[in-house]
């Protein structure tokens, strides 16, 4: 997802509208990771789910009134594609 506008303190409002901070994060059911990186005039966020019905889910019932709360204006631009190969690299640094 890519936020026109969105800088880091009002990804971090919006992560606490969501329930996303503190001790007992209300985690959505089927996130496997997110990433957040910001250039100069936009958050872009990778995240990855179980299913994309997860997705669906969060989007309509989580994120889209949690960003009317705390943006209005912040309409993220979505896009979405089938994961072909993916890796994670050990704690140590070496697979």
């Amino acid at each position: 997802m890519e936020f026109p506008g969105m800088d880091a303190g009002q990804y971090e409002a919006l992560m606490n509208e969501l329930r996303l901070r503190g001790v007992n994060p209300a985690l959505p059911n089927g996130i496997v990771s997110n990433i957040v990186g910001f250039t100069t005039d936009r958050a872009h966020l990778v995240t990855v789910w179980n299913a994309r019905q997860f997705f669906d889910d969060f989007l309509e019932n989580r994120l889209t009134p949690a960003l009317e709360v705390v943006g209005g204006s912040l309409q993220p631009r979505i896009m979405t594609f089938d994961v072909y190969k993916s890796y994670t690299a050990s704690a140590g640094g070496q697979g």
